[in-house]
């Protein structure tokens, strides 16, 4: 996979790096992720379970710690609030989401 990958969610582009691949990036060029920012957009950590890596659990506002998946980078409304759980029964557009982080993490 190249990091990062463009997507959209609910008609809005995102970039989507893996933990590796953005961990690769910095070792180069440690400022690539502030280079990234621009106004109006934010960081997003995408989580796993504790017990399942290869499955996206729930997307969080910032850079976060623990159980990180990934990251995106997005307008700041992307999500609503402060995170985003994918629940078993979640509507369409989020299993489709979940989906393709899944897809993406997978050839990373």
């Amino acid at each position: 996979m190249s990091n990062p990958t463009e997507f959209t969610y609910k008609g809005r582009k995102a970039l989507y790096w893996s933990v590796s691949g953005l961990r690769e990036l910095t070792k180069t060029n440690p400022c690539y992720s502030k280079d990234q920012e621009k106004e109006g957009h934010a960081w997003f950590t995408v989580h796993h379970r504790e017990s399942d890596w290869s499955e996206p659990s729930y997307i969080a506002r910032g850079a976060k710690l623990v159980n990180r998946m990934g990251f995106i980078y997005a307008p700041s409304d992307f999500i609503e609030g402060d995170g985003l759980e994918f629940k078993s029964r979640c509507k369409a557009a989020l299993r489709e989401l979940r989906d393709e982080i899944m897809e993406m993490e997978s050839v990373s």
